[in-house]
């Protein structure tokens, strides 16, 4: 990136002066708005079927003649 003749110490300045805002904004926007934790939705709350991968409905179901 070109710099046009700026002074390396005016790029860091500047380097320094960005970061500080961004962790300023993040830190601002932490305080505005606090995570609720007291309450976590579950998967049926939220209305997602139940996972069922290569597993059928009935688990005893699956077992072998064996019994294995």
């Amino acid at each position: 990136m070109p710099t046009l003749g700026v002074p390396r110490h005016h790029r860091q300045i500047s380097r320094v002066i960005f970061y500080l805002g961004v962790a300023l904004i993040f830190w601002v926007m932490g305080q505005l708005s606090p995570p609720a934790v007291s309450h976590v939705p579950t998967d049926e709350e939220l209305g997602a079927a139940r996972p069922l991968i290569a597993s059928p409905e009935i688990p005893w179901y699956a077992t072998l003649p064996q019994g294995r």
